[in-house]
């Protein structure tokens, strides 16, 4: 994750949107994790099914 990530967290956090951050650095099955969140998650104004996760194994 970089600053620049978080300075985009904060300037949306300031205009009130609620941002939730996840570190999947050596999560073998992130795309299952994001899902599992995203469903459970309020901040999350997207379906799951609508959200298309790709890893470019960069995380």
């Amino acid at each position: 994750m970089t600053v620049g990530i978080l300075k985009v967290a904060s300037v949306l956090e300031q205009a009130g949107v609620t941002v939730e951050m996840l570190d999947l650095q050596g999560v073998e099955n992130c795309e299952e994790v994001v899902g599992d969140h995203a469903r459970a998650s309020a901040a999350t104004p997207l379906k799951w099914d609508m959200v298309h996760v790709r890893h470019s194994g960069s995380l």
